[in-house]
């Protein structure tokens, strides 16, 4: 069973809408980014997946995120340009590993 909902603009956060959108229209998401931001005050490295990379670095600064804002503020020390979502997840998944993390604490 589907129902309908009619939300009017500006209602839903520019994250939810984000989110919808690549999940029922992964065609309009038109490419993916895995990055990793470091901690400036702390020794912390946190590993993402996101579609729209310079918004996603902002949350993270601006402390919307609960993972990471006990660490802010963040730079940015590695990304990668994808196409497919299953592609950026793998690769999200390999720079959280014991492996992607050296490499990313070499950099």
């Amino acid at each position: 069973m589907f129902v309908r909902v009619q939300v009017p603009p500006g209602v839903l956060s520019k994250k939810i809408s984000c989110l919808l959108a690549a999940f029922f229209m992964p065609e309009i998401v038109d490419m993916f980014y895995v990055y990793a931001i470091s901690s400036i005050e702390r020794n912390y490295i946190y590993v993402g997946l996101t579609h729209d990379l310079e918004a996603r670095i902002e949350r993270h600064n601006n402390g919307y995120e609960k993972t990471t804002s006990p660490y802010s503020p963040f730079k940015l020390i590695y990304f990668e340009e994808v196409e497919d979502r299953q592609v950026a997840r793998a690769r999200e998944k390999y720079l959280k590993s014991g492996v992607g993390k050296e490499f990313l604490k070499s950099l």
